[in-house]
């Protein structure tokens, strides 16, 4: 898998590296000519990563448990959160990078 990162709102994706785990499960992090070789940690609590949308437009047929569907849209200001994933693991990279040739 490539590591990459981009910021909220920007259509740019810069590469960093990539991520490559060993017949053990170690994590090896490449970047450029360094490499960083690390653990996989098991998180005590598993947290989801969520993406905010807006919610589209109201249909007339919107509605649960009585209340109007325009009257959600205002009690959570007409957002929408969706689990996008679930993080069970972290990687750590500890020690210092080993220079590697190519």
């Amino acid at each position: 898998p490539q590591a990459s990162m981009s910021l909220p709102g920007a259509k740019l994706r810069v590469e960093l590296g990539s991520v490559k785990f060993d017949a053990d499960g170690a994590p090896s992090f490449i970047i450029g000519n360094h490499q960083l070789k690390g653990k996989a940690i098991k998180l005590k609590e598993p947290f989801a990563v969520l993406r905010k949308r807006k919610i589209g437009q109201i249909t007339k047929n919107d509605s649960s448990e009585g209340t109007s569907s325009e009257a959600k849209m205002r009690s959570h200001g007409g957002v929408e959160l969706e689990v996008v994933g679930v993080v069970k693991k972290k990687l750590m990279f500890a020690d210092y990078p080993k220079s590697i040739m190519r």
